[in-house]
């Protein structure tokens, strides 16, 4: 008997049928090499062999029968059967691997506490499978390597194991899902996976970059010499620092300083060093995403950056490089990804196979998390953990990037990072040499002498604590015919006008002309 994964239907009539070891063997050996970048690869290709074990069902190859005739379809519970085999096969290392197979339609599940759960699902008696009609090649698989795992948490409280097998099954599940979501897709829609992109290495990247830079340097060097000298030490110094040892890092620059470019200097030497595979900018506002992501377009090219984020807007592209950017998005194998705190950390900690799907892509990656003092009180000791365990155990590196660090560092009661080791040499001394900004308190105003004092000014930027108040006062200016030059800027203002603003705000500084904004602080 033939047995089967998939059909599709081709021009609505022709019937093409993907069978069922085939499906397995290309999941199998996909996963595997996901898994390679954290040594488990014995693992994934295990994981990948017996996912659809199930579907060697007899009901199950009814199920496709009967859709394959128009006909009603019917449930089908096939993932239990690869999760209950290996558990068989295995034991206790068997339920790693169980997890990832009875929650790869799903979800992850959890361990007790509902029919769902793994300790129900591995109890349930399913429907015998004819195993004398399993081809050999699927039944066998290599032996699962233990020692890198003994190696990692052999020496951890136990708090802590339990954390990182938690990660590990995390790390093994994406694997298996976006091997299965690949390989299905390339059977059911080749066009559609043809679409996905073959992207240029991280080292051709900062070829690119490093002739663009050296361009932007000396169209520079005119433009306030005592600035761009500091900038260039900055710049300098992270080129320096992306050689020592991956791990942890921090950039302590002031506003003005460049970060953005001198970090992005740091990841792409850090990865020609090391032969780190992509680089992940997490920042917690979609304002500060969409202007960090023009400037990497404009120093690596446009169709290297992905934006991962709710308020992204399609870009006036040809569609088939915009698809490419949108499909990238689902399992992050683009060289530069651009996110915000919340879809980071969130995929981190998710049970969702669309959220997980990516997470092996963040192994081998280097990860600026941007404005980190931003990272959230509430859940800052897991996501601390978190990134323990992507340094630790992933080779990932990552770097806490803001003018104002928040304090990471182990002590009593807090259970930190060690050895964060900062890039630039003297941070205090940059916050002195960069200073622009010079305080003095006006007392109390009330709208309409702050809307007096904006008008004496050219050049003026107004921060105010609510929308309703940068609105009142915003129009409060407007509403004087002959003042010109004003812009509101608001967190309620659709991307694509914020972005519109910022454009004639940034003309009008740079030609000198009068420019007034009023803004909230987001």
């Amino acid at each position: 008997m033939s047995y089967y994964a998939h059909f599709v239907k081709i021009n609505g009539s022709h019937l093409k049928r993907q069978t069922l070891e085939e499906h397995l063997l290309n999941v199998a050996k996909c996963a595997e090499e996901f898994s390679k970048t954290f040594r488990a690869q014995n693992w994934g290709y295990t994981a990948g062999l017996w996912h659809d074990l199930g579907k060697y069902s007899k009901r199950f190859q009814e199920k496709l029968r009967r859709l394959e005739n128009g006909e009603s379809d019917i449930r089908v519970d096939h993932s239990t059967y690869g999760a209950k085999f290996v558990f068989e096969k295995e034991g206790k290392l068997g339920k790693f691997i169980a997890y990832c197979i009875a929650g790869h339609h799903a979800g992850l599940p959890n361990a007790t506490g509902s029919p769902s759960s793994l300790k129900e699902r591995l109890s349930k008696e399913l429907e015998p499978l004819k195993f004398e009609e399993i081809p050999k090649e699927i039944l066998s698989h290599p032996k699962l390597d233990t020692d890198f795992l003994r190696e990692w948490f052999s020496n951890l409280p136990d708090r802590q194991r339990a954390f990182g097998y938690a990660f590990f099954i995390r790390m093994l599940f994406s694997s298996l899902v976006d091997a299965d979501f690949l390989d299905t897709e390339n059977f059911m829609d080749p066009e559609k996976a043809k679409k996905r992109a073959s992207y240029p290495s991280l080292l051709e990247l900062q070829s690119t970059f490093q002739k663009k830079m050296e361009i932007f340097q000396k169209e520079k060097i005119s433009e306030n010499e005592e600035l761009n000298e500091i900038r260039n030490e900055i710049y300098k110094e992270c080129v320096t620092a992306a050689h020592r040892k991956p791990g942890f890092f921090s950039l302590t620059v002031p506003t003005g300083g460049g970060k953005t470019l001198s970090s992005l200097a740091f990841a792409l030497e850090h990865a020609k060093k090391y032969g780190f595979d992509r680089v992940i900018y997490v920042i917690p506002y979609t304002s500060i995403i969409e202007q960090n992501a023009d400037v990497f377009r404009k120093f690596l090219g446009d169709d290297v950056v992905v934006e991962h984020h709710s308020n992204y807007v399609q870009k006036d592209s040809k569609y088939d490089e915009e698809e490419k950017r949108l499909l990238a998005t689902e399992n992050w194998d683009a060289p530069v990804i651009v996110t915000t705190n919340v879809q980071f950390f969130e995929s981190l900690f998710s049970n969702r196979t669309s959220r997980l799907r990516k997470l092996h892509n963040i192994s081998k990656s280097i990860i600026i998390l941007d404005e980190a003092q931003m990272l959230p009180i509430d859940y800052f000791i897991p996501s601390l953990e978190a990134l323990r365990e992507l340094v630790s155990h992933y080779s990932t590196t990552v770097v806490f990037c803001t003018a104002t660090q928040p304090v990471l560092n182990k002590r009593e009661n807090f259970p930190g990072l060690e050895n964060v080791r900062e890039i630039v040499s003297n941070p205090k001394k940059l916050f002195v040499n960069l200073k622009r900004v010079q305080e003095k308190y006006i007392g109390e105003v009330d709208q309409e002498q702050l809307k007096e004092k904006l008008i004496e000014e050219k050049q003026v930027l107004c921060v105010v604590n609510t929308r309703r108040e940068a609105f009142e006062l915003y129009s409060a200016l407007v509403s004087e015919k002959k003042i010109t030059g004003n812009y509101h800027l608001s967190a309620l203002m659709c991307p694509t006008h914020r972005s519109k603003t910022l454009k004639e705000i940034k003309k009008r500084l740079k030609n000198k002309k009068i420019c007034r904004v009023i803004s909230t602080q987001l």
